[in-house]
């Protein structure tokens, strides 16, 4: 598996995107299951070993005192967890933009401005776009494997 930064994992393999999984909770890592009904950003970290976590499912593994990455056993150093935040929502703005979901108003105080993209509907549109195509990668790997 990747472990590329989300922004850059959307840009140059959208299908390992679509489908990478928490290892800790098996959900999706980058947006929220359908059955998430709030549609609010997922929040994500990377350890220092590269594998990457729902924070909550990695701060609870920590907080029961398993200081050992879920995947590969590390130790996990706690001071340097990284937050990707930031790189998963750039992905987030960017399939907003090119789908022209975001009005030239947004656009620009996206440009002038810091703004997160749970303060903003578009989200919603995303993440609803991108479980439908992770659907659709499911189906079409479960014909090459069948077939």
């Amino acid at each position: 598996m990747n472990n590329q930064l989300p922004f850059l994992l959307y840009k140059t393999n959208r299908r390992e995107f679509l489908t990478k999984t928490c290892a800790i909770c098996w959900s999706t890592l980058f947006f929220p299951e359908a059955n998430n009904n709030d549609n609010k950003m997922v929040h994500c970290c990377k350890l220092e070993c590269d594998h990457m976590f729902h924070n909550n499912c990695i701060n609870q593994v920590i907080n029961t005192n398993h200081l050992n990455c879920p995947e590969c056993r590390n130790a996990i150093d706690t001071n340097k967890i990284k937050n990707l935040d930031k790189s998963l929502e750039l992905a987030i703005r960017d399939d907003a933009f090119n789908h022209n979901e975001v009005d030239e108003t947004l656009r620009e105080q996206f440009v002038n401005s810091g703004l997160k993209v749970d303060d903003y509907p578009y989200h919603k549109l995303v993440f609803e776009r991108w479980l439908s195509e992770a659907k659709d990668e499911a189906k079409s790997e479960s014909i090459i494997i069948k077939g």
